[in-house]
């Protein structure tokens, strides 16, 4: 839609609001009101009505200029602030990278206290479990952050292979492999993974994937719910890549070749459409707008399932799909790790900006309190 054409929308959306409201001044003015009384009460309403929309309009204006503002400091300078979450890991020895939402114990008197780095670990280990990975597996990592996960997956498997959209984290993540002798059966490669397509991914990696069938297991931790616009064409491309790998391994008849194929996620959730208050729903829309989350990406069980059985995993082509609701191990536990940081932060604290997983930690807390969002295992299996 070019900018004439939206301008003509909105100028003709005022219009038809000013004759609304006239029509309702007109029915509201008394029948026994004089003429001049009635032009009177006209204008009056009407000069009230013109100061209110020109202080909303402007007000609106001035909110869509900040937002986009905010969104073009983002882009300049991601490469640093996604590098922010690296003073969540300060205490972790070895030093680490990770940022994932981890998978916590319950918080208790009698439970000891989890560091970061290790819920991270618990929340990839668990994902690992869920798709079942082993050593004859050939695997694709997507949303690998800094590569701290692929330490964990690339020794558990034949072949890896991993992608996140950020080049400085790409860079991270190869050092880490390489450090660890295991770029020999493990790469890392800076692709946009919400659009896997010959436009943002090479073509030979396309066809690797989805006509050779070259891998056989493929991951998303904590990452689906960022994509734009959404996780759908992912996901058909998921389900294309892994049923080609059906195809391969059904005609291999060597005894080391997998025999199981798997897509799983971590990714968040609504608890109900239907039992969301409508200032809920426009809680949630905000912190969307203000994360730059599409907000479409929430959807709660029922749609989610519907989701998936639109990319091609369904029952009818021999999948079996699961869902695990992890909550209570992720956002509790989440939520007060960062409540306790930040409570405890000294001076330096505000320097590292560390007031912004304050905000979040708050976030978190809302969406669990309220029962808003939900954490979940996601899993879509193929027995070969």
């Amino acid at each position: 839609m070019g900018k004439l054409q939206r301008w003509a929308y909105v100028f003709a959306a005022r219009i038809i609001l000013t004759a609304v409201v006239f029509a309702l001044l007109v029915a509201y003015i008394p029948v026994n009101d004089s003429r001049a009384a009635a032009i009177e009460r006209i204008f009056l309403f009407f000069g009230v009505f013109t100061i209110v929309s020109f202080f909303v309009h402007i007000s609106l204006a001035l909110l869509q200029i900040s937002i986009r503002k905010l969104h073009q400091s983002n882009d300049e300078h991601s490469e640093v602030y996604d590098l922010a979450h690296v003073m969540l890991n300060l205490d972790s020895t070895p030093p680490s990278t990770w940022n994932n939402m981890g998978y916590w114990p319950a918080r208790d008197e009698t439970t000891p206290a989890c560091s970061f780095p290790d819920a991270n670990l618990a929340l990839a280990v668990k994902l690992a479990r869920a798709a079942n990975l082993g050593p004859d597996d050939c695997v694709l990592d997507i949303g690998i952050g800094c590569g701290d996960q692929s330490l964990v997956y690339a020794p558990m498997t034949r072949q890896y292979v991993g992608a996140t959209s950020l080049a400085d984290h790409a860079a991270l993540a190869t050092g880490k492999l390489r450090n660890a002798g295991l770029l020999g059966k493990a790469s890392v490669y800076t692709l946009d993974c919400s659009v896997p397509d010959e436009t943002h991914w090479p073509a030979e990696m396309l066809r690797s994937f989805v006509v050779q069938g070259d891998v056989n297991k493929i991951l998303a931790l904590d990452c689906l719910y960022h994509f734009t616009p959404s996780r759908a064409r992912f996901l058909a491309f998921a389900h294309s890549s892994l049923e080609a790998a059906c195809e391969r391994l059904t005609k291999q008849v060597l005894s080391d070749s997998p025999r199981e194929v798997c897509f799983a996620a971590e990714d968040l959730l609504l608890s109900s459409r239907s039992s969301l208050s409508l200032p809920k729903l426009l809680g949630l829309r905000a912190i969307c707008l203000l994360t730059q989350t599409p907000f479409a990406n929430f959807l709660d069980e029922h749609e989610y399932l519907s989701l998936l059985h639109a990319a091609g995993f369904t029952p009818a082509q021999s999948w079996t799909v699961e869902l695990q609701d992890i909550t209570e191990h992720v956002f509790p536990g989440l939520a007060g790790f960062l409540a306790d940081r930040a409570a405890a932060r000294d001076g330096v604290g505000r320097w590292l900006r560390f007031e912004r997983f304050a905000v979040f930690g708050q976030v978190v807390r809302w969406w669990y309190t309220q029962r808003v969002v939900r954490a979940y295992i996601i899993s879509a299996r193929k027995s070969i």
